[in-house]
């Protein structure tokens, strides 16, 4: 009744309600209420020291991190509910990774870095902010995205504003907080969590200081840092050695020196003078990422990363198909400064591999396509979409991807009668057959919010294609959504400049397999599936294929 839902169909895990606070076990849910509410539960444990609720949070925790959040920091894979499905579900042509999922989980662990001061939570939070976050808002500030994914075919922009507007907002008012997840203190330290470049003022019970932080990061891993109090007096400087580098130095007023390590943070404890002059050096070579085995869609491929920042390739940088393109183990990539990217980035450049794709027409077995080498550049994740519409991957093979299967759809550009924000008619040819009519682990073309009426999708190609029958494998979420089966459905032909309907010899509708026209050979440069909805529902297509004549 609270939620307006019949308790017949009420799940309480989506609402992070469906057992006592301190019993979850698991991140659950919509993404952005579960974090929003695990930030209040930090809050209250931290002063309650509630045991049963700290343990809880170190459960739900580790079962975000280590089973539930994107390279790119994110988290909340499905659109269906805006959150989570099951552990190491991670797609990335479908990612969900909702903006202010991403900053909710840094609030989050913001609040575990000042309850326990344990580098580990500002790791996540500084993953966050430079990808799941910084992507969420175009380089000019004006456009959004709601969804961020990690692989695009070209469809996928960023607006100026969304009928639910939560995350604009909240990117602004992260991006305007940022000074607040810098440095944390206490009594006796001070902790340096992020090093953007700026100056800080702190009071301790010793006296006041002004901190400067002088950096280039994330861009190179030398920091200078300057403590410079109100009079000489002793407090503990601790800074943070991230996650991601493995060897990093430290000097004091140009001496090398070897700070003891405490929860993943330099402590230089002494006495400071104004004047003095802390130099950190973090190491940042180009890393070549892997997933845990069992995050399916990252089998085989690699992700870029460099200092805190993941990388990506778009096809506006490349002459090759993104799709075509691998890098094996053995390509090396260095990074390179950009000074026409966006007033100046680091990019990543080297050689990779490329492969033509293969027409099957009449083949059950042809030699392997000749491989050549490419030059491939990746940029930092969060910039994509900001130039060029194109697609792009943050997950790349390492050996030649396989080709897809599919007959004349695969040249065929895709248009459809309505395209909303989480369609994707480029699906119904992308040849990967669902185990079943409700399967939604990938993309797929539907309708939805429309319903009734008459709706279609159009294949149009450059020369004459002949075709002879058709094959649809429709989408249905009984149970979840509003997709049914459609009424009825047909395949016409553009003759001239008339639509023609093809003299097909079934037309029936079933869940679960190939529905199959065929038809006398036709001759055209396009063809249309029209679907009529079933009143009040819409409809939904996995895929299309083209059956030629033989």
């Amino acid at each position: 009744r609270e939620h307006q839902t019949p308790e017949a169909e009420y799940d309480g895990s989506y609402w992070q309600d469906d057992m006592p606070l301190c019993e979850q076990r698991t991140i659950k849910g919509h993404a952005v209420r579960a974090c929003y509410l695990l930030s209040g539960a930090t809050d209250v444990a931290a002063v309650t020291n509630d045991a049963a609720m700290l343990q809880m949070i170190q459960r739900v925790w580790h079962n975000t991190i280590e089973r539930n959040q994107y390279i790119t920091g994110g988290i909340g894979p499905s659109s269906h509910n805006e959150g989570f499905t099951e552990d190491y579900d991670l797609p990335n042509l479908t990612a969900y990774q909702e903006t202010c999922a991403t900053i909710a989980l840094a609030q989050w662990n913001h609040r575990l870095a000042l309850l326990y001061g344990d580098s580990r939570y500002a790791d996540v939070v500084e993953r966050c902010l430079y990808n799941g976050m910084l992507s969420g808002v175009s380089q000019d500030g004006k456009n959004f995205f709601y969804v961020n994914r990690l692989e695009s075919d070209g469809n996928q922009h960023r607006s100026p504003w969304f009928g639910c507007a939560c995350c604009p907002p909240n990117v602004a008012r992260t991006i305007a907080s940022l000074g607040g997840y810098v440095c944390a203190q206490d009594d006796h330290s001070l902790w340096v969590n992020l090093y953007l470049q700026g100056r800080i003022q702190v009071t301790l019970p010793q006296g006041r200081l002004s901190i400067q932080v002088l950096s280039h990061y994330p861009w190179d891993g030398r920091v200078r840092i300057k403590p410079s109090p109100e009079k000489s007096f002793a407090f503990a400087l601790r800074l943070r050695k991230p996650g991601w580098c493995d060897e990093a130095t430290v000097q004091v007023n140009g001496e090398a020196v070897t700070p003891r390590m405490d929860k993943g943070y330099f402590v230089l404890d002494r006495t400071w003078q104004p004047g003095d002059e802390v130099e950190l050096n973090l190491d940042m070579p180009v890393r070549r990422m892997i997933a845990h085995p069992r995050v399916q869609a990252d089998a085989g491929h690699t992700a870029l990363q460099r200092g805190p920042l993941v990388y990506c390739l778009e096809a506006c940088d490349h002459a090759a198909e993104l799709s075509s393109i691998f890098l094996p183990g053995t390509c090396q990539l260095t990074a390179e400064w950009d000074p026409s990217l966006f007033h100046g980035m680091a990019v990543l450049k080297g050689k990779g591999f490329s492969a033509d794709s293969l027409s099957w027409k009449a083949k059950l077995y042809q030699p392997m396509p000749a491989l050549r080498q490419v030059e491939v550049k990746a940029v930092p994740y969060f910039v994509w979409d900001n130039r060029a519409a194109g697609s792009m991957m943050v997950w790349l093979p390492q050996a030649m991807p396989p080709t897809a299967a599919g007959g004349p759809e695969r040249s065929a550009g895709v248009t459809a009668s309505y395209i909303g924000s989480r369609s994707r008619p480029q699906a119904v040819k992308d040849g990967i057959e669902p185990k079943r009519s409700s399967d939604h682990t990938g993309p797929l073309c539907h309708f939805w919010p429309h319903k009734g009426g008459e709706e279609w999708v159009c294949y149009r190609w450059p020369q004459p294609v002949a075709i002879a029958g058709c094959q649809v494998y429709w989408f249905d979420d009984s149970g979840r959504g509003e997709c049914r089966l459609p009424a009825q459905w047909r395949i016409e032909y553009l003759q001239g400049a008339t639509w023609k309907t093809v003299a097909a010899d079934d037309s029936s509708v079933f869940l679960d397999g190939w529905n199959t026209v065929t038809f006398s050979p036709i001759t055209t440069t396009e063809l249309r599936l029209l679907v009529k909805l079933q009143d009040q529902w819409s409809a939904g297509v996995h895929e299309w294929r083209i059956i030629e004549p033989e």
